[in-house]
């Protein structure tokens, strides 16, 4: 990852827009970030890392994400930062904005965006603060912490990358080497082990399990107590235990089967002569009831006669419903044909007054095609009355303007007749202006000039003369035509004048006549259509009632008719069904519940004669030659044998139960034994491979894990690096070694640092270095990482490297030897920045990014030489803000 292009606003110290433009610092080489104490010089670094991953490069412990937004600025004001870099040979934009906001206690809250876009084509790769971070970790293969240990070294992390535990660097030796993979083998590993160990467990309780479920009897009950190694012995025994149980079980099911056989046989016997004795009873008494049903047979037949005659009522009934309802019907017409007729003559009545109004309506009406001629006439003239007044008017304006026009022709003839008359006074003069000596004269000939005439004060030219003369003729032709339109305008008021409808006639005079002739017209029209109309609503209604009165009539007839039609039916029906006369049919008529009960009453009886009649028939034919016998005797016998059968049952069942019992054990425990046996074979191999790759083979010596131990081998080239640059630095007086075990032999080795210092002769803990001590080895460690991180096949690209402070604690040699390894290191394709006030540096370090601190907030400004400090193209027009301050997103510089 190598940083192009920086854009600050509202972020820390930054007030406003500030751009870093990185590119402008060339591709590779070291340079300074200066300035004085609290300008903003770690703000930079803090800009990329926040770019990034969000956070400031210190990490939120060390300025909070809230807190990064100016202090210079209002809270409205929004924050932004873009960061376009390198990686891998493609460029991208990462984009972070916020606003400010206070909650009601007073604390600010900022709410981030965050973009991620490629810079070839403009897609978004990620579009929120959470997906850019998980995106830009995917990218660089580091998190936040791993990219201050290797590529970012922020203000005071120096003793963090030194003094780190062994847990620390195996996290970021598995994304730098992707060593990830030897943890999942273990973790794969570790998971079958205790798999296996679950599976050794269970099987061991279930072994136990099985073998208390075993039934023994005192001959095969083994001698050894029920535990795991006693499985086999167990089973053995078990096996004969089950085949003498199988046998015993066959004979006393044998003798249970003839028990239950005769037991049948017996019960069979007794319900027989139950069921004998039953059915004689039962004969004797069906016997006496049929005798009673016989005494019953004349009241039945008696009471079947009744229900026949009132059966054959019921069919002269409908005859006879049918003439009453026709009898009715009449009698409530004759009642309505008395009522209409009543009614008939009160319209006739009314009709008669109705006529004479509509008479005296349409004879009072007579007049109204004249009274509306006449308001149409006044309705027309209303207009003519206005344009007589109007044209009137006209002629009165025509006529002052002509009595003006005269006027004027009048003054221009004058002008032009007074011109005229100056114009001949003044010839003389006019035409001695034009004499020249030795020429002639036009009037007298001469060619000597001594006295010539002078013009005479305002002699007008000829040529006022003719405009004179033309204003004089259109004032006359003006005035003419004026006078022909007043002609016109006089002639067509004066025929207006002689019009009929409006002579000597006003306007108001005329509204007021056609407002009492509509007044007049409306009260007719009124009058007339209300009598009209009443007088066809009456004639109506008579119309209606005399038709009414007509269908009345006619359908009197003929239900006059239909009663004829009903009586001769009706006595039809009473000869028909064998009654004499009405009174007989009147008797022979049965109420309804009547009827019903005597109906019901003659089914339950034959109902009940036919079922014990058939009775007594069957029993009879049962019993037929049949004695019954006393079952005492063989209940007795039943009920004893009844006993021996429930215990012979029940020796079956616990016999069986046991059996079924002892055979799902043996199988179940033959097959765990077989499971046992299998698992042990396989679990060895799998848990010595565990232990081994996970560094807990043996006791008393280093626990050394398989990632680890790959680990160690890229930390080993790391070391080698570190020292080439510390010994360098520290003139061979310091170099690191990876400590060979851990602190104590209960925990993981492999990754842990020491120093070997030259003035003492030992190694000691990297703790115990001083300040600049620490500072040395960690730049040599952050700069040996790098190299093989560069190297190693599947390495993560590092482009830059970023420092900040620490050069303080060096002597003058020391930190020469410093800036010139750093610029060594720098001769490839890596741009190494750092951030230092130390005086020194400045004059050791050509480009230099000065930022200067005001009142108003921070500023950038460049320092380096002409070439490297050239703007590229892109910077104004490729990559341009994606978001402006003001919170709108802008769209990416398309060409449009």
């Amino acid at each position: 990852m190598k940083p192009l292009h920086l854009e600050m606003n509202a972020f820390g110290p930054f007030a406003g827009h500030t751009v870093v433009p990185f590119e402008m610092l060339g591709a590779q080489g070291v340079y300074l970030i200066t300035g004085r104490t609290g300008s903003g010089k770690t703000t930079i670094f803090d800009a990329i890392s926040f770019a990034l991953y969000g956070e400031a490069s210190g990490g939120s412990e060390r300025r909070d994400t809230k807190n990064i937004h100016s202090d210079f600025v209002p809270d409205s004001q929004k924050l932004l930062v873009q960061l376009k870099f390198e990686h891998q040979g493609e460029c991208y934009i990462a984009e972070r904005s916020g606003s400010l906001k206070r909650d009601d206690d007073g604390r600010r809250r900022m709410n981030p965006k965050a973009l991620l876009l490629r810079g070839s084509d403009g897609e978004i790769l990620a579009d929120t603060p959470t997906a850019v971070t998980k995106a830009v970790t995917e990218m660089l293969g580091l998190n936040r912490g791993q990219f201050a240990q290797t590529v970012m070294i922020a203000q005071g992390d120096f003793q963090k990358i030194i003094g780190a535990k062994s847990e620390d660097r195996k996290k970021l030796f598995q994304n730098l080497f992707h060593t990830g993979i030897y943890e999942q083998f273990e973790q794969k590993l570790r998971e079958r082990s205790q798999a296996f160990d679950r599976e050794d467990a269970l099987l061991k309780s279930n072994v136990l399990n099985a073998l208390q479920r075993c039934r023994f009897d005192d001959a095969h009950r083994p001698e050894q107590p029920a535990e795991v190694g006693a499985a086999q012995p167990y089973l053995d025994a078990l096996r004969a235990q089950i085949a003498e149980s199988t046998q015993l079980l066959a004979g006393e099911s044998e003798t249970l089967n003839q028990a239950r056989a005769e037991n049948d046989a017996l019960i069979r016997t007794i319900e027989e002569q139950r069921t004998l004795g039953a059915q004689i009873a039962e004969l004797s008494a069906k016997r006496e009831t049929l005798q009673q049903l016989e005494a019953k047979k004349p009241e039945m037949r008696q009471i079947l006669g009744s229900l026949k005659q009132a059966q054959r009522a019921q069919q002269v009934a409908k005859d006879e419903a049918l003439l009453e309802r026709t009898t009715a019907g009449l009698q409530r017409q004759l009642t309505e044909q008395a009522q209409l007729a009543k009614r008939l003559t009160l319209l006739e009545t009314q009709l008669g007054r109705t006529r004479s109004r509509m008479e005296t309506a349409r004879k009072q009406a007579e007049p109204l095609p004249t009274l509306r001629q006449e308001k149409t006439d006044l309705e027309r003239a209303l207009p003519l009355l206005g344009e007589k007044q109007r044209k009137e008017a006209e002629l009165s304006q025509a006529v002052m303007r002509y009595s003006r026009l005269e006027r004027e022709a009048e003054r221009a003839a004058q002008t032009h007749s007074a011109m005229m008359e100056a114009f001949f006074r003044g010839q003389a003069g006019l035409m001695a202006e034009h004499l020249t000596d030795g020429q002639p004269c036009p009037v007298c000939g001469a060619t000597h000039h001594p006295s010539p005439a002078v013009r005479a004060a305002g002699t007008p030219s000829e040529a006022d003369c003719t405009h004179a003369q033309r204003a004089r003729d259109k004032a006359q032709q003006e005035a003419a035509k004026q006078r022909e339109a007043c002609a016109v305008l006089k002639a067509e008021a004066d025929a207006m004048q002689k019009d009929p409808r409006i002579a000597g006639q006003t306007e108001e005079a005329l509204r007021a006549r056609v407002t009492a002739l509509d007044e007049q017209i409306r009260s007719l029209e009124r009058e007339l259509t209300a009598a009209e109309q009443a007088f066809r609503q009456e004639e109506g209604e008579f119309t209606r009632a005399s038709g009414q009165m007509e269908n009345l009539g006619q359908s009197i007839e003929n239900l006059r008719n239909e009663q004829t039609t009903r009586q001769k039916a009706f006595e039809a029906a009473l000869e028909t069904q064998g009654f004499e006369n009405r009174e007989a049919y009147r008797n022979a008529i049965l109420p309804a519940e009547i009827q019903h009960s005597r109906e019901q009453m003659l089914r339950d009886f034959q109902t009940e004669y036919g079922t014990v009649k058939n009775a007594v028939q069957e029993l009879t034919e049962k019993t037929a030659g049949r004695t019954a016998q006393p079952t005492a005797p063989l209940e007795t016998r039943l009920a004893g044998l009844r006993s021996r059968i429930g215990d012979l049952d029940t020796s079956c069942r616990a016999l069986h139960a046991s059996l079924e019992q002892n055979r799902a054990t043996e199988a179940e425990l033959a097959a765990l034994i077989r499971n046992m046996d299998t698992l042990r074979q396989k679990w060895g191999t799998v848990a010595e491979m565990y232990r081994t790759v996970s560094g807990q083979m043996g006791s008393g010596q280093a626990k050394l894990r398989l990632e680890t131990y790959v680990q160690q081998h890229y930390f080993r080239q790391v070391i080698h690096r570190a020292n080439e640059r510390l010994t360098l630095l520290t003139d061979s007086q310091f170099a690191l070694r990876c400590r060979a075990t851990a602190e104590n032999l209960r925990s993981q080795s492999g990754l842990d640092l020491e120093v070997w210092d030259r003035s003492t002769g030992q190694w000691r803990d990297v703790s115990t270095l001083s300040g600049g001590e620490t500072f040395l080895a960690s730049l040599s460690m952050a700069l040996g990482l790098s190299d093989v991180v560069q190297e190693s096949s599947g390495g993560i690209q590092l482009d830059a490297m970023f420092i900040d402070e620490g050069f303080g604690t060096l002597d003058d040699e020391t930190l020469r030897l410093a800036v010139s390894l750093l610029g060594k290191l720098a001769d490839g394709k890596r741009l190494i920045g750092v951030i230092s006030h130390v005086e020194t540096l400045r004059t050791r370090i050509d480009q230099q990014v000065h930022v200067r601190k005001s009142a108003d907030g921070s500023r950038i400004e460049l320092l380096g030489t002409s070439a490297a400090l050239q703007e590229p193209e892109w910077l104004s027009e490729q990559f341009p803000v994606l978001t402006r301050p003001d919170g709108r997103r802008r769209r990416r510089n398309t060409g449009d």
